[in-house]
């Protein structure tokens, strides 16, 4: 008969690859949404927007109509933008065509320039290979962290930084804002984001502890991710 440790490693892969499972449905998931959001409603934006150059031109931009027509096509074009960013949130081409580093790094400034936070970015210049899905999973884990800092704590000030240590990529995500409130009574399971990114962790073969910043203040995500073990 196997031994209890035996039992619990094989309950633990079970895990692991269920919760990989998990994480690649919802990405392809998130990828189809994103190609029908782009293919569709992408084009019909786009003949709204011919539509409305031709109608300005014939009305005169400086007539009343011509106005609010201009007015309008503002507002399209601010949609079209935000769109974009929904589309690039679900499907992020620069982890593609960039990498891990140049991904987190571009995501990561334009949500502090959109939130007025103070933000510190330490990277490395080369990360090391990680096996598939592991890129996608720190990415999510770092989207995650650094939203609930923006939305939730109220953060002034986030650092993001990632290290090699030995055989693995650990990626700290650290805010000055209020911190995580204490669980209700009978509350069972942690905030639906703190749980994502545990089970992010979990699929990737790694860690996550999730708790309070250096000195009691503000928030602490630290997660690691071991790297592709070399054949």
């Amino acid at each position: 008969m196997r031994d209890r440790s035996e039992e619990l490693e094989e309950e633990l892969r079970q895990l692991r690859d269920l919760a990989r499972h998990l994480m690649s449905a919802r990405e392809e998931e998130k990828a189809r949404v994103a190609r029908t959001l782009h293919d569709e409603m992408g084009s019909s934006l786009t003949a709204v927007n011919m539509d409305l150059m031709s109608v300005r031109q014939k009305l005169g931009e400086d007539s009343p109509l011509g106005q609010r027509l201009a007015r309008a096509s503002g507002t399209l074009k601010s949609t079209v933008e935000g769109m974009r960013r929904v589309i690039e949130d679900l499907r992020p081409s620069m982890l593609e065509s960039l990498g891990l580093r140049e991904a987190v790094r571009a995501w990561a400034k334009d949500c502090a320039e959109r939130s007025g936070v103070s933000l510190t970015i330490d990277i490395p210049d080369e990360i090391p290979r990680l096996p598939a899905g592991s890129p996608i999973g720190l990415f999510r884990i770092a989207q995650e962290a650094l939203g609930n800092a923006v939305r939730h704590a109220k953060a002034g000030s986030i650092s993001l930084s990632m290290r090699v240590e030995k055989d693995h990529v650990i990626l700290t995500v650290v805010d000055d804002g209020v911190g995580i409130a204490p669980r209700s009574a009978g509350a069972d399971r942690p905030p639906h984001g703190l749980l994502g990114m545990r089970e992010r962790a979990i699929a990737m073969g790694g860690t996550a502890t999730i708790g309070g910043g250096p000195g009691g203040r503000g928030t602490e995500v630290r997660v690691t991710a071991p790297v592709e073990k070399i054949r």
